[in-house]
């Protein structure tokens, strides 16, 4: 029996606990990134996250959010869909 890719697995996991938080590795993985580029999105204000006893931990919702806010996408073209998606910050 096949299995998804963790990264899927993850994914799915948003949209059943969103609440819940996951420590830098998972969030790294779910966002196919390393641990030190969630770092200088964490340094830039990028991503939100909170630290327990000196762990970052980053809540499922955010990491949704920040999928949905730089996932480009195809406005038929539209002048406003072009800009927006130039304007997307990687």
């Amino acid at each position: 029996m096949r299995t998804a890719p963790a990264r899927f697995t993850a994914i799915a996991v948003i949209f059943l606990c969103p609440n819940r938080q996951v420590g830098s590795a998972e969030a790294a993985q779910i966002l196919g990134i390393s641990r030190r580029t969630l770092q200088r999105m964490r340094d830039g204000h990028r991503i939100r996250y909170t630290t327990l006893g000196g762990k970052c931990m980053y809540r499922l919702s955010e990491i949704d959010r920040f999928i949905t806010e730089h996932t480009v996408t195809e406005e038929n073209g539209t002048l406003e869909g072009i800009s927006r998606n130039h304007a997307l910050r990687t």
